[in-house]
């Protein structure tokens, strides 16, 4: 690093790729680093933020992110993330009005598309129909649920879909009591992630073919060379 770095903006770059490794431990060491150059420089508090949320320590996220709300009004990146963790909170409502403000303040800041549970279940039994018949049979007694985001601690909270359970070619081996094999698809993730109706439909049938191949076996060229990439 350039020694003529500003040690501030030195700390902050760190962050930023510690924050793309999910590096969750030396991102908490390095915002302790930060608060000792600067105790009120706000950006310590929007990283505390993002890391008690991948921490899964949703009402501590908040709390960060209302202090920063307090002091600076309608700053959009603050809004956006208030509305990600408002959502894990369960509270949509607030977090639908909080992408609202966020788009207000910047309108780079998109406000996601939303979809009911129906629309969002025709979509997904639309691609499960244009299946091959030999891929719907697979998948007979496969669960496909439709969860709002994910529920597990251990889980990337931004993750669109998870196959649980022995890959197909598998089924042979014992499976653990409890847990059969289902696909779940995370409907407020994938919405948040895309710009359009054309887009969401596309990421809705991507994602639940990713997950179908997870269950069958198939990487991602066995997909491709199968027709569903």
């Amino acid at each position: 690093m350039d020694p003529t770095t500003d040690p501030i903006d030195g700390s902050l770059e760190r962050l930023e790729s510690l924050y793309e490794e999910l590096d969750l431990p030396a991102m908490a060491k390095e915002i302790e680093r930060l608060r000792e150059l600067d105790p009120d420089l706000p950006e310590a508090d929007l990283w505390e933020a993002r890391l008690k949320f991948h921490q899964g320590d949703h009402d501590a996220a908040a709390h960060c992110l209302d202090r920063l709300t307090a002091e600076f009004g309608d700053d959009p990146e603050v809004l956006s993330w208030q509305a990600i963790v408002a959502e894990f909170l369960g509270d949509f409502d607030v977090s639908d009005e909080l992408y609202e403000r966020a788009h207000a303040a910047d309108d780079s800041y998109s406000r996601p598309l939303r979809l009911s549970e129906e629309q969002a279940q025709d979509l997904l039994k639309n691609v499960l129909n244009a299946l091959p018949q030999d891929v719907r049979q697979a998948l007979a007694n496969v669960p496909i649920q439709l969860q709002p985001l994910p529920s597990d601690k251990g889980l990337d909270p931004f993750l669109l879909g998870l196959f649980r359970g022995l890959p197909f070619p598998e089924e042979g081996v014992q499976t653990p009591a409890g847990l059969p094999n289902r696909i779940e698809i995370y409907q407020r993730n994938i919405e948040r992630d895309c710009e359009s109706e054309e887009d969401l439909v596309l990421q809705l049938k991507i994602t639940l073919l990713h997950e179908i191949g997870h269950h069958l076996g198939w990487d991602e060229d066995e997909l491709i060379e199968r027709g569903l990439g």
